[in-house]
């Protein structure tokens, strides 16, 4: 008998070492893995169970080792942390050097910004603008916009939803025409947006360009 409850003991405490693993592995590795490729799940996972003080982790990081006032350290210190410690919902390295080039090669006087989040894209387009150049960026999340506004104090930051924002912003701003446009918010809200830009007075001969975080593929401008 005693020889039974040792192994079953054991047993039961290699089952649930085994089930630690797999659950460990399924929220470290297995569920971001599938999840950045729906927008809905991606933002179901990461507001339910991770992105509750993720927003909040990397703004630590990079208050603690980037240098103020250099953007470059900024990108570096977010790509490090992404890459080493939690995948997070920003545009990242790879596809960071597609968006790069494709702003460098429009160098667009005035850039709109669908999607904030912790400010990632806003200073990766920010830093390769010229004097004078505006960009304007919109955040629904009031979480996403507070850390934003830390790492990206130079950039204007709105927060509210972009169905709401987009018919308003010549009004507001004083924006007559944006010469480039990077939808980085919902993927599902991709197609509403570029009808109400089309509709919008903002939208005119000068746009030269728009691109989308989830291809990164610059499409022309109809």
């Amino acid at each position: 008998l005693s020889l039974f409850l040792k192994s079953t003991m054991w047993s039961v405490l290699l089952s649930c070492i085994g089930l630690l693993v797999a659950l460990y592995a399924l929220c470290l590795w297995i569920i971001p893995a599938v999840v950045q490729y729906s927008g809905c799940l991606a933002l179901l996972w990461h507001d339910v169970i991770v992105e509750k003080s993720l927003d909040t982790r990397l703004l630590k990081a990079v208050q603690d080792r980037a240098i103020r006032g250099n953007p470059k350290s900024v990108i570096s210190v977010i790509d490090h942390y992404c890459r080493n410690q939690e995948w997070a919902m920003n545009v990242g390295d790879e596809k960071g050097f597609i968006l790069d080039s494709v702003v460098s090669e429009l160098n667009p006087q005035t850039v709109l910004e669908l999607g904030t989040y912790c400010g990632y894209s806003a200073v990766r387009i920010g830093r390769l603008l010229h004097s004078g150049a505006r960009l304007l960026t919109l955040e629904f999340n009031p979480d996403y916009a507070a850390v934003a506004r830390e790492v990206i104090s130079w950039v204007q930051l709105v927060e509210g939803a972009s169905g709401d924002w987009i018919p308003r912003l010549r009004e507001h701003f004083g924006i007559h025409t944006f010469d480039f446009i990077f939808l980085d918010h919902w993927k599902e809200g991709y197609l509403a947006d570029i009808k109400l830009l089309e509709a919008s007075p903002e939208r005119s001969s000068g746009l030269s360009g728009i691109c989308a975080q989830k291809s990164l593929i610059r499409q022309p401008v109809l």
